[in-house]
């Protein structure tokens, strides 16, 4: 059994739940189902805004756990149907979402806007087909960013093949408000100052009692490391970088190998105190 203190595993999406092919496997279903036999509670930690999440809170049976999305700007609770409840948001103000927009134009990077509800490119963007296939989810075109009509709740900067060496540069030409984490080299996720992964786990499990201390983080993403470091326990998967691996206190198979399985396998068999 797990020890009392562990009573919440906080998992990564992509690289980490999920196959390289972008599927749950049968083993992935039978490790979240186990860990809910244990009494603990599942929470979807991702960069995906909540639409790109929907699948898998259904395939999972996770109605009532908590989530966050967006890389940590929004957060609540699974509804039934897939759908979020007692959200809470912390958003990126319009300015400085135009001002990152404008700079990575500039530097022949493309834009994404999205919101708790929404997912906003602009026509034309080359880049928006590779995330509609990853996700499933069709984006919303305009033709300015004006149309949008909502604050974004994240930016995500995306470089093509020939300009993954720009995603640094621009992390480092970022306005004070926001802050930018690489969740792959070619994806710059881009939220208001402050905001983490970490901190929207803090605040989606703040209202069930659970402390971070108690709490289990397993990722494989540098946009992962502070929930990793974070948790009581940090688990990082086999095909994370060495740095990420570095700040865990295990590391399990890829995810190609079922390592997510492998993770719950290991903290399920003996006592891991926070």
């Amino acid at each position: 059994m797990v020890a009392t203190p562990v009573t919440a595993v906080a998992i990564d999406v992509d690289g980490t739940l999920i196959d390289p092919e972008h599927r749950v496997t049968p083993g992935t279903l039978a490790a979240v189902a186990a860990l809910q036999a244990a009494g603990v509670r599942v929470v979807l930690a991702s960069a995906r805004f909540p639409l790109a999440l929907a699948q898998f809170g259904r395939d999972l049976g996770l109605a009532g756990e908590p989530i966050v999305a967006c890389q940590g700007a929004v957060w609540g609770t699974w509804g039934d149907r897939g759908t979020l409840r007692d959200t809470g948001e912390r958003p990126i103000t319009t300015a400085s979402a135009m001002e990152v927009t404008r700079m990575a134009r500039t530097m022949g990077l493309w834009v994404s806007w999205y919101t708790a509800s929404d997912w906003f490119v602009q026509t034309g963007d080359r880049m928006v087909g590779q995330e509609e296939d990853i996700t499933g989810v069709r984006a919303t075109r305009v033709a300015s960013w004006a149309d949008v009509g909502q604050v974004p709740a994240k930016l995500c900067v995306i470089a093509e093949e020939d300009d993954v060496h720009l995603i640094p540069t621009a992390q480092g030409r970022l306005p004070a408000d926001v802050t930018g984490v690489v969740s792959r080299p070619d994806y710059l996720e881009v939220a208001a100052r402050g905001v983490s992964k970490w901190g929207g786990i803090r605040a989606a499990l703040a209202p069930l009692g659970i402390q971070p201390e108690h709490t289990v983080a397993i990722g494989d993403g540098d946009n992962d490391l502070e929930m990793i470091s974070g948790a009581g326990i940090g688990i990082a998967m086999g095909n994370a970088s060495d740095k990420v691996k570095a700040v865990a206190d295990w590391v399990a198979p890829p995810n190609s190998e079922d390592g997510f399985a492998a993770a719950v396998d290991w903290l399920l068999s003996e006592p891991h105190g926070a």
